[in-house]
């Protein structure tokens, strides 16, 4: 049974697993088999719970998105702050000059992943004490 995400979206959500959730399968080169998986995907997951697919972002709480600019899922976390934005949700993008996917956890004691963590610890604390 899963946890509906829906009723912890009344504070400020950070994405901090660097990628979303419809982001994980590249299969663009097998049309029919990405049309599969996207109706499969509609169906066991809400749309809430995966941010890219949702068509109304509007009333979320405020969002921090941070992510790695060599990291393979940028364009669409850079997407996502943008729909945000046009929903009218308050949303800080931060991107991280040369920091690449999960490079914060495999490098943590680099000058990028410690900016990285400083930044995401800073927006919790606004998120959890005002």
């Amino acid at each position: 049974m899963g946890i509906d995400l829906e009723e912890h979206l009344d504070a400020e959500h950070l994405a901090v697993l660097e990628m979303l959730p419809d982001g994980l399968l590249d299969l663009s080169d097998v049309a029919g088999a990405r049309a599969r998986l996207d109706e499969l995907m509609a169906f066991l997951i809400p749309a809430y719970a995966a941010p890219a697919r949702a068509t109304d972002l509007g009333g979320l709480p405020p969002a921090v998105v941070t992510v790695g600019s060599l990291d393979m899922f940028l364009d669409e976390d850079i997407d996502y702050a943008q729909a945000l934005l046009a929903a009218g949700v308050a949303c800080e993008l931060h991107v991280y000059p040369g920091a690449f996917h999960g490079s914060s956890s495999l490098v943590p004691d680099a000058d990028v992943s410690c900016r990285w963590h400083r930044d995401e610890m800073a927006a919790l604390d606004r998120a959890l004490n005002g």
